[in-house]
């Protein structure tokens, strides 16, 4: 059965990133007393002129410790073996004649599930933001995590015993 309460929503980072070549780091989130997380990107943006582009990159970092310069790219995420960065998201890029300036584009979302439980993962992960591309707006953005399924039995909400009805384990007892 599904519980609401086994799941935090956390925002690492929220706003807008608006210089090309400019980065963001995320507000560190704990993730200890969960083993799956799915990590979400959630963006829009204005078209800046005619044909220019702007792309936007989220990887996810992880460290021991909520403060210090100690955060790593997590590049060996336990179900895929691979990245858990999320997938770029690109505004604008449309020819002379299409979208004008200050043309809204449409939000873009993505999303990428991982394994958090397992011996390589640190105890605090946050997002960290890349804007390039040509003159532009910067988009407006929200990216964090949805940490579900807890490990420790502090988090289980009514619990129900059930007897096994096997004589043999219930001798052992």
């Amino acid at each position: 059965m599904f519980d609401i309460n086994n799941i935090s929503i956390q925002p690492s980072l929220i706003g807008t990133l608006s210089t090309i070549g400019g980065t963001a780091v995320g507000a560190p989130i704990d993730r200890i007393g969960f083993s799956y997380g799915v990590a979400f990107l959630s963006a829009g943006a204005l078209q800046g002129s005619t044909g220019s582009t702007v792309t936007l990159s989220i990887k996810i970092q992880e460290s021991a410790t909520a403060t210090g310069t100690n955060w790593t790219d997590i590049t060996n995420e336990a179900l895929s073996n691979s990245s858990y960065n999320l997938s770029a998201v690109t505004f604008g890029g449309n020819l002379a004649g299409g979208d004008t300036t200050g043309t809204w584009q449409s939000y873009q979302t993505v999303k990428k599930f991982a394994k958090l439980s397992d011996a390589n993962r640190q105890r605090f992960i946050r997002c960290h933001a890349t804007l390039s591309g040509t003159v532009g707006l910067g988009p407006k953005f929200v990216a964090g995590f949805v940490l579900g399924n807890p490990l420790d039995t502090l988090y289980v909400a009514n619990p129900v015993v059930t007897a096994s009805g096997n004589i043999e384990l219930t001798k052992l007892l």
